[in-house]
């Protein structure tokens, strides 16, 4: 009798231990798919537009990537692609985004903490990382979005008659 008792009261530890297993696994999916964006702003953009955070360390610098992003406006908007640049704690938009294109900002804050230490990242329509560069090189990062297999379906698609 007390052998049987035993045994339930192992079994019922062992349910109860993979219970809160399961609950605590579950927890930790939910954190990291809330984490795959990390705020409500980046969140705005996911399947709509890929985003380009970079470090730009002076306001010369700002404005020579704006002058390049210029030249290159329709093979960004064509990607679906937006850039942010943060410069001194603060993220610029000025002459990176499309004019007459509204409520796209993303806080100071929550550039820093995607691109930790990093100079450039690549974040997908999906909202995750997908490229970590050391400096903005605009053919790099192209040939990485097209190599994407949501971007070759797009390119097949606008070929197709």
């Amino acid at each position: 009798m007390r052998t049987l008792f035993a045994q339930s009261t192992i079994l019922i530890l062992l349910v109860t231990l993979m219970t809160n297993k399961a609950i605590s696994t579950q927890a930790h999916i939910q954190a990291k798919e809330k984490n795959a964006i990390n705020t409500s702003k980046l969140v705005d953009y996911r399947w709509q537009h890929r985003v380009l955070i970079t470090k730009v360390e002076s306001p010369q610098a700002l404005q020579s990537l704006q002058q390049d992003i210029a030249l290159l406006w329709q093979e960004f908007d064509d990607r679906k692609l937006m850039v942010f640049a943060v410069v001194e704690d603060n993220v610029k938009t000025e002459g990176i985004i499309k004019e007459g294109t509204t409520n796209l900002a993303i806080s100071a804050v929550e550039a820093n903490d995607r691109l930790r230490n990093q100079h450039t990242l690549l974040i997908g329509l999906d909202g995750g990382s997908k490229s970590v560069y050391d400096y903005f090189n605009t053919q790099r990062i192209f040939a990485d979005i097209d190599a994407m297999p949501m971007r070759r379906a797009q390119t097949r698609a606008q070929k197709e008659p």
